[in-house]
């Protein structure tokens, strides 16, 4: 638990980063530009599954990331109509963290991507559900 309590230290710290560079964007120029980017500079790089950090020479971290490595509960939650992220996508996680079958949670809800973060149905019967089930881990 501690880990996943300073994950999101470190989330809470990286978003309050982000909203406070794009409000100074905003202040600036009167709008949010397309093409800046945030203030972030440790990204995941895909190709190679390593931490980057970019903008420094040799940009690498040194810590290869393995999905392995997670082996807290998880619960994976799939759109039955996301075009984006498909069900067996989002289902076939299971298959790559290090998390036991018995701690691992499947649900299927109805609607695309975008309804499962803002959709009434989500927000009033899948994610109630999906705190109730943290607050039990």
């Amino acid at each position: 638990m501690a880990m996943a309590a300073s994950l999101a230290e470190q989330g809470a710290e990286l978003y309050a980063k982000n909203l406070k560079f794009v409000e100074e964007e905003i202040r600036i120029h009167g709008e949010l530009r397309p093409r800046m980017a945030t203030p972030n500079t440790v990204r995941l790089d895909l190709r190679t599954m390593k931490l980057r950090e970019y903008g420094k020479p040799g940009g690498g971290l040194g810590r290869r990331l393995s999905l392995k490595n997670i082996a807290c509960p998880v619960y994976l939650l799939a759109g039955e109509a996301d075009d984006i992220t498909a069900k067996e996508q989002v289902f076939a996680a299971e298959k790559y963290v290090g998390t036991p079958n018995d701690k691992i949670v499947k649900q299927l809800v109805p609607g695309g991507h975008i309804g499962l973060f803002m959709g009434s149905r989500a927000l009033t019967q899948a994610w109630p559900a999906i705190a109730r089930w943290i607050i039990r881990q």
